[in-house]
């Protein structure tokens, strides 16, 4: 991507420039966010402007993280990282603003009188005639702030969160605990691979040398690398579920905009995986156990792009959903495969990223739509007695996962946004891991 920006250095304005332009691009995509308003979405400016609007602040979010590269890119990982997630937020909002999203009425959850039971409000309660002055500037608030199918009454309902503080703090614990144990090792393990002078080790009563070893250690480690990024971001949302915990009662008792207590409710901070155990096909596993964070992200980026365009060739009803379906994991594969390119430094010695690498990372997300394609067809031939669907899947995430986890575990690559073991420091016992690049 370096040398792409070097040939159009010439034709472009100066780095520092497009830098200072940030703050008009987002600008521009407050202008969008509130363009979903059902007061201002069909006006006639919004008609006019969203959708050229749309493409030029998502073309501008993709660039995003290449003017702002921190170099050395090895040493400065978390950096990069930090950068990337904002322009993929930022770039997937706008196209959803701009292109797919109709008017949101905002749903919300009402509580009952004795707080122990509730229901969604209808949207139609929203109309354009009944919204206050300040509910614009709380749809600009809410829209930025959520991720649309985690803590957000808009669209589809969402899941609730009905745990007490006390549930949601020993399940923050749990998850801590595991997730930080997992850390501790996947590092150590990297740490092995760098700065062994051990060449061969004993294994099976045979002589393995130290490479090969840290690869049977990167593949076989796989399920454990699955269950900590679970425990990891379910730790991150239990923190703040208890906090929403802890704040909720005293912003709505000294008289906070509703928006505001509404952002603290912990109701809005359910659980983000289903149990890790509980699912019998890839499709079940990864549009219900897994999380679903990303998934409007994806639907806007693979599924309604791909979707269309074979609706514009003809094809079928039937090839339309399968498109879009394989679409939404392509956006996936793009979204897990992007961070390396950031990772990409030739100039340092861990730090060459191969175009080899990236491509197995984005080819591991789209595989799994081709397995979840074909297991209604395999899924029967598998006998109950040994698993069936439970058996496929957990044997088809075993060989196709690897694609991804062996790339993430290399050095200079995603843990490298964590400090090595030896620098740890009595803090990484209370924060999230997810965190602790931020903080510390």
């Amino acid at each position: 991507m370096s040398g792409i920006w070097n040939n159009f250095v010439g034709l472009m304005p100066d780095k520092s420039i497009l830098q200072h332009s940030t703050k008009y691009f987002f600008f521009l995509s407050l202008v969008l966010s509130a363009w979903t308003h059902p007061k201002y979405y069909h006006s006639r400016l919004a008609r006019c402007l969203r959708v050229p609007l749309s493409l030029i602040s998502a073309t501008w979010w993709l660039c995003y993280p290449f003017l702002f590269l921190v170099e050395p890119r090895e040493t400065k990982v978390s950096a990069n990282i930090g950068n990337f997630a904002w322009t993929y937020v930022m770039m997937t909002k706008c196209l959803d603003w701009g292109l797919f999203s109709g008017p949101q009425h905002r749903r919300r959850y009402v509580r009952s009188s004795d707080d122990s039971a509730g229901a969604w409000e209808a949207a139609e309660k929203n109309l354009k005639d009944r919204l206050p002055p300040s509910s614009l500037i709380d749809q600009v608030l809410l829209q930025l702030t959520s991720m649309r199918g985690s803590q957000f009454p808009w669209g589809h309902f969402s899941k609730l969160n009905h745990n007490s503080l006390g549930c949601d703090m020993l399940k923050f614990l749990i998850c801590h605990i595991y997730s930080l144990t997992v850390l501790a090792g996947l590092l150590y393990m990297e740490k092995l691979s760098t700065t062994s002078t051990i060449q061969s080790f004993v294994f099976l009563g045979r002589n393995v040398s130290l490479p090969t070893l840290v690869f049977m250690a990167r593949f076989m480690s796989t399920p454990i690398l699955l269950t900590g990024l679970c425990a990891s971001f379910e730790a991150m949302n239990s923190a703040l579920a208890v906090l929403a915990h802890l704040t909720h009662p005293l912003l709505c008792r000294l008289g906070f905009p509703d928006v505001i207590c509404e952002f603290a409710d912990p109701v809005y901070y359910p659980p983000l995986f289903e149990n890790v155990f509980a699912f019998n096909s890839l499709s079940e596993f990864w549009g219900k156990t897994w999380h679903q964070l990303f998934r409007r992200s994806f639907v806007v980026l693979g599924a309604f792009p791909l979707g269309g365009m074979t609706r514009a060739l003809g094809f079928s009803t039937q090839a339309q959903k399968m498109a879009g379906f394989v679409g939404a994991f392509m956006a996936s594969g793009f979204m897990h495969a992007y961070p390396f390119f950031l990772m990409a430094d030739p100039t340092t010695s861990h730090g060459n990223v191969s175009r080899l690498e990236i491509f197995c990372v984005f080819l591991c997300f789209v595989v799994q739509s081709l397995g979840a394609l074909i297991e209604p067809i395999l899924i029967p031939l598998i006998p109950k007695r040994l698993g069936g669907g439970r058996l496929w899947t957990i044997s088809f995430l075993l060989l196709t996962l690897p694609l991804f986890s062996m790339a993430t575990n290399k050095p200079a690559r995603l843990f490298s946004i964590f400090k090595p073991l030896d620098e740890w420091s009595i803090h990484y016992l209370f924060l999230p891991a997810v965190l602790t690049p931020i903080v510390l």
